[in-house]
C-alpha cells in the first residue's frame, strides 16, 4: 500500500506554493523554504531590489515567515475581516525571535493570501494574549501582494545580519581529550577463542583481545595475581609500543577495543549497561517501583551542581508502552599525535527496561524529541555524560578529570571538559559570547 497523504497536507503545500509564486513573481524576491514539516518558522524570504534593466540584487534583508493555509484555521470568517487560530507557544516564540517574523495565511475560499507582520502585531495589540489566541485580519489593508513590497523592505532594514563580527564565540565540541592511555602487554597463548577464557576464569576479566596466537591486556600478565597468567608464555611476555600498534590498520583496532572494553567496564559499575544490537551504553532500570529516575550531576562548565536529569522514564503514546532510556555513543579518535574520546549522547528505548523496543513508529517519535533539543541542551547532554564518566560509581564528584581504573590504579585518564575554543565572529541567534572567564581557560582553535 502506497503512503498516504492528508487532504489537509495537500492544502497546506497548496499555500506554500501560492506564497513562493507571489514572492517571485510578484515581488521579484528569493523564496527559501526551511521545512514543509517545520516547527514555527516555515520560511524566509531575502530581499532583492533592482540594479538595472534586468539585474537584481540582495539587500541583505532577510525575513522570516510562518504560514498557515486553509479555512480549518480561520473563524469569524466576513466580507472585510478574519481572525486566524495561533497557539500561545507560537506566539512566544514570535515575540522573541530577533528577526522579523511575517504570520501570511492562505484564505483558500478568496483565493487570496494575507499577511501581518507578527511581530508588530504583538507588541501593539492589547488582547493578543488572551485565550483563545487568534490574529484578526483586514481583507481590504492585509492582502499579500505587489504592494507589500516597500514595506517589506523597512522591515529588512531593522533585520540583523546572519553573523556579527564584532563578537567572539565560543564554540564547544563533543570531544574530551585524552592525558593518558593504557600500556599494552602481551604474550604468546594456546587460546583460540575468547569464549575459552570467559568460561575458564572466574570473577573480573580485564579487557583483552587474542591477535595471532598471543594475548594482549592492559593488565600486567606477569602480575602474581593475573588472571591470564596461566593461559600464557610469561617468559616471552613483552611490553608493546603503543605507537607501533597504531601504525597497522589490525593493532590499531584492537587497541580501540580494548579502550572500549576498558569504558564499557567502567560505565557498568556505574549503572550503565551496553546493547551489542544497537552498540550504546544505556542507563539500566533500576527497579519496577517508580516510572520516573533522575540523577544529580555536576556541571564542569558552569561548576555548578545543576538539577537533576531524567535518566529513566515510562512513556505511553497510543499503543506504544516503552521506558526511554538516556544513552551514550562513545568513540575513540587519534588525530595528529593527540587522542580524543567523543561523546554521542543518545536515546534507548525498552518495552520492559531491558528488551529494546520494538516499533516503527518509536522512531518518530525520538526524532521529534531530538528536533526541540536546541545547542544548550545538545551541550549539556555532553556535560552531563562526561560527569557520568567521572562519577564515583554513579556518584557525582567535582574533579577535574576522569580517571578510568584498572585494579584501583587510573590507566586511563581523560580531561573532563570538552575542547572548545574561540571564533572571530558570532551569529545573531543563539551566539554563545566568548567572556573574560571563558578566554583564560582552555582555548585549542581560532578561526
Amino acid at each position: 500500500m502506497g503512503k498516504k497523504i492528508t487532504k489537509s497536507k495537500i492544502q497546506e503545500w497548496k499555500g506554500l506554493d501560492r506564497i513562493q509564486q507571489v514572492v517571485h513573481e510578484e515581488l521579484k524576491c528569493v523564496y527559501r523554504e526551511i521545512s514543509k514539516d517545520d516547527y514555527g518558522i516555515d520560511g524566509e524570504i531575502q530581499l532583492v531590489t533592482p540594479s538595472g534593466e534586468q539585474e537584481y540584487e540582495t539587500t541583505g534583508g532577510i525575513l522570516k515567515f510562518q504560514a498557515k493555509s486553509g479555512m480549518s484555521y480561520i473563524v469569524q470568517d466576513k466580507d472585510d475581516s478574519f481572525s486566524c487560530k495561533v497557539r500561545e507557544k507560537d506566539l512566544k516564540d514570535w515575540h522573541q525571535s530577533n528577526f522579523p517574523i511575517l504570520f501570511i495565511i492562505y484564505h483558500s475560499e478568496d483565493d487570496q493570501l494575507y499577511w501581518k507582520h507578527i511581530n508588530n502585531y504583538i507588541n501593539n495589540v492589547s488582547n493578543v494574549w488572551k485565550k483563545p489566541h487568534k490574529i484578526r485580519f483586514d481583507k481590504s489593508k492585509d492582502i499579500f501582494g505587489t504592494e507589500v513590497y516597500e514595506k517589506l523592505l523597512e522591515l529588512g532594514e531593522i533585520a540583523p545580519p546572519r553573523v556579527d563580527f564584532n563578537t567572539k564565540e565560543r564554540l564547544i565540541s563533543n570531544l574530551l581529550r585524552i592525558k593518558k592511555l593504557p600500556e599494552v602487554w602481551s604474550a604468546p597463548t594456546s587460546v583460540k577463542k575468547a569464549t575459552t577464557l570467559f568460561e575458564s576464569i572466574e570473577g573480573h576479566i580485564p579487557p583483552f583481545r587474542l591477535f595471532k596466537n598471543r594475548l594482549y591486556s592492559f593488565s600486567y600478565l606477569a602480575d602474581e595475581r593475573s588472571v591470564f597468567k596461566e593461559f600464557c608464555n610469561i617468559s616471552e611476555m613483552r611490553k608493546e609500543q603503543k605507537e607501533k600498534l597504531w601504525e597497522d590498520n589490525d593493532t590499531y583496532r584492537l587497541y580501540i577495543s580494548l579502550l572500549n572494553k576498558l569504558v564499557g567496564d567502567h560505565l557498568y559499575r556505574r549503572g550503565v549497561h551496553y546493547s551489542n544490537d544497537f552498540r550504546r551504553s544505556y542507563f539500566a532500570l533500576p527497579n519496577k517501583e517508580s516510572k520516573e529516575f533522575k540523577r544529580g550531576w555536576f556541571n564542569v562548565r558552569t561548576h555548578q551542581e545543576v538539577r537533576p536529569r531524567i535518566i529513566v522514564k515510562y512513556y505511553e503514546y497510543g499503543l506504544d508502552k516503552f521506558w526511554r532510556h538516556s544513552a551514550l555513543e562513545f568513540k575513540f579518535h587519534q588525530i595528529g599525535d593527540e587522542w580524543y574520546m567523543q561523546l554521542m549522547p543518545k536515546f534507548f528505548l525498552t518495552s520492559d527496561g531491558e528488551t529494546p523496543y520494538e516499533s516503527k513508529r518509536i522512531g518518530r517519535l525520538v526524532t521529534k524529541v531530538k528536533a526541540l533539543n536546541y545547542n544548550p541542551g545538545a551541550l549539556n547532554d555532553v556535560l552531563f555524560w562526561s560527569d557520568v564518566l567521572a562519577s564515583n560509581t554513579g556518584k557525582s564528584v567535582r574533579k577535574r578529570d576522569i580517571e578510568i581504573e584498572l585494579f584501583y590504579r587510573p590507566i586511563l585518564i581523560i580531561e573532563r571538559m570538552p575542547v572548545h575554543g574561540n571564533t572571530n565572529f558570532a551569529p545573531f541567534v543563539d551566539a554563545a559570547p566568548l567572556n573574560k572567564e571563558d578566554s583564560q581557560d582552555q582555548l585549542t582553535f581560532d578561526y
